[in-house]
């Protein structure tokens, strides 16, 4: 891992302070929405809840259930928690993690892909899918899309700089995991071999999960590499044994 210094330093350091005390709330916010979603042990009498397995998380965003209750606590939570994901992306994609790519074009593709992503999860939260469908489709669209390709060039471009190679290749091959279960899952309902619900809810689901754990990980990660002190070497410079090694003498 390398340590960052001087207005970098102070830049992953708010970022990551943030992801923390903000993000968890935020975090909780989702939860406490379904709580008081219609039907709910919390929220308003109906015919029925929400399902886990059958509904996305979309469905705690709308105005009103598909059997006519309002639904004022749990839109108001999960959206509004959705605007707040939005904007703690966008400082955790830059100045923050984009700050331990490799050059600059990479770190602009990680700048540019992230603040997509962090614009999309704003735009699913001001735009409720039983109000606004298509466009809310759209930003789930430009969500998913911008941010796969954020988290791949995030890991494959950082070398050593903030964790070890084999905790980035896992994560990788985990993001591969998911793109191709979505393929498959796509593929197999089209052809009317796999119904889309439960199976594309429960993915989404597993999906959000991982990207939550990898962004509290990855804060945590960028949090250490910005305390004060000594480091292993500046950012921009190899610190794994084998480079150090190599390194010419003097």
């Amino acid at each position: 891992m390398c340590k960052v210094s001087g207005g970098s330093a102070a830049r992953v350091r708010i970022a990551h302070r943030a992801v923390f005390w903000l993000g968890i709330p935020l975090v909780l916010a989702f939860g406490l929405a379904w709580l008081v979603y219609p039907g709910q042990p919390l929220g308003p009498p109906a015919n029925r809840g929400y399902s886990i397995s059958m509904e996305f998380l979309s469905a705690l965003g709308r105005a009103r259930t598909p059997d006519g209750t309002a639904n004022p606590w749990a839109s108001v939570l999960f959206n509004g928690a959705l605007v707040g994901c939005g904007v703690l992306y966008g400082m955790f994609f830059w100045p923050a993690r984009a700050t331990f790519v490799e050059s600059p074009f990479w770190r602009f593709s990680v700048w540019s892909c992230g603040w997509f992503m962090a614009a999309g999860i704003a735009g699913i939260g001001l735009t409720p899918f039983d109000r606004f469908p298509r466009i809310h489709d759209w930003f789930c669209s430009v969500t998913c899309a911008s941010g796969c390709v954020a988290v791949a060039i995030s890991l494959a471009r950082s070398g050593g700089r903030l964790e070890p190679s084999v905790s980035r290749r896992a994560t990788l091959g985990l993001l591969a995991l998911v793109v191709i279960a979505a393929i498959m899952i796509r593929a197999g309902i089209d052809v009317g071999r796999i119904r889309s619900r439960p199976a594309m809810p429960l993915l989404q689901k597993a999906a959000v999960a991982m990207l939550i754990g990898w962004t509290f990980w990855q804060s945590w990660l960028m949090g250490r590499s910005a305390e004060p002190g000594e480091g292993p070497g500046a950012l921009g410079r190899p610190t794994d044994r084998r480079s150090a090694r190599d390194r010419p003498a003097g």
